[in-house]
């Protein structure tokens, strides 16, 4: 009886723990921004929650944000907190990005095609 009740607990504790902590390739785009060159893009991604309290907006929820070429090719990515922290607009530079509110700078080091 012992193993029944085991067995058969195993499943809600993984559904359980499936639904109240996201994954990370579980995500919405959120906001993009592509830099001037066209040759890097920052994508900031909110993850879907299980649940929300009275009063939070989709703005609060966690998430990440990543630096790929325009390829898709992952250079950067980090998480953050809330993603209101990063709806300003980045500050690129001729070797590195600046993210607002999260007072990021991530190097432009890799070189990506235009």
């Amino acid at each position: 009886m012992r193993k029944l009740r085991l067995l058969l607990a195993a499943p809600l504790v993984g559904m359980l723990i499936w639904f109240f902590y996201p994954s990370e390739p579980k995500g919405s785009v959120f906001k993009t921004f592509t830099s001037p060159d066209g040759r890097y893009v920052v994508t900031v991604y909110r993850y879907v929650m299980s649940f929300a309290l009275p009063g939070g907006g989709g703005s609060d929820a966690p998430g990440r944000i990543e630096l790929t070429c325009s390829d898709g090719r992952l250079l950067h990515k980090a998480p953050v907190p809330m993603v209101i922290m990063a709806v300003d607009e980045p500050e690129w530079f001729k070797d590195e990005v600046r993210l607002p509110g999260i007072l990021d700078y991530w190097p432009l080091s890799d070189p990506c095609s235009p």
